[in-house]
Order: structure tokens, then C-alpha cells, then sequence
């Protein structure tokens, strides 16, 4: 199994200083990014603003980022093991804080008995 995910610590590191990440799309719409991050609930709670030809708007959400170490713990206790980690695996969604994959695998067991 590989987990590609946002790296938390990076993340919050980039939120940090109170950056407020925007985006141009092809058709001229300026999107605007206002997070905050919560370190108690682990979320970044988060509002899109945007404006452009078609209209403008808002959306609110709420993401839930975990550590590398939660989300390895929380794919161990399923049964499936580390075998490795990958920095920037992704370059499809947005890069704010950077990317982390998480290969995990089921171990084997034998059903091979001794003599």
C-alpha cells in the first residue's frame, strides 16, 4: 500500500509565518487560500476565495493532517508494516508544504510447518 499524502510538519512550517498561498488558473480566476492551522485537532481549517470571468465565491474546509509517525501507526495497527518513506512523490496537487509517501506492506506469514 502507498499512502501519498502532505507532509504535516512541513506544512505547518510553511503556514508559519502566515502565508496565504494564490493561484491563477488558465481562464484568468484568482484563488485565494486563507489557513489556519489548529496544532490540538491536528487541522488546518481553511477558506478558498476566488474571482474571476465566471463569478467569484467562497469555500470553507477543514483537512486533517497527520504526522508521519501517526499515520504509520495508524497503518500498523491494521496490520501492515513500514517499509520505506519518499519525499515530493507527487506533483498533481498542490505543493504548499511539500509531499510524503508512505509504502506499507502486509507481512507474510508462513504456512510452512517444521519437522
Amino acid at each position: 500500500m502507498f499512502v501519498d499524502t502532505n507532509h504535516r510538519d512541513a506544512t505547518v512550517a510553511f503556514l508559519a509565518p502566515g502565508a496565504k498561498p494564490a493561484n491563477r488558473l488558465s481562464d484568468g480566476t484568482l484563488v485565494v487560500e486563507e489557513p489556519i492551522f489548529d496544532p490540538i485537532q491536528g487541522r488546518i481549517n481553511t477558506v478558498w476565495y476566488w474571482s474571476g470571468p465566471t463569478g467569484s465565491g467562497k469555500k470553507l474546509a477543514s483537512l486533517r493532517l497527520y504526522s508521519i509517525t501517526e499515520l504509520v501507526r495508524l497503518l500498523e495497527r491494521v496490520g501492515l508494516r513500514l517499509v520505506s518513506a519518499h519525499k515530493r512523490c507527487s506533483t498533481e496537487f498542490a505543493d504548499i508544504g511539500g509531499r510524503v509517501g508512505i509504502l506499507m506492506c502486509r507481512p507474510t506469514t508462513s504456512t510452512q510447518t517444521n519437522p
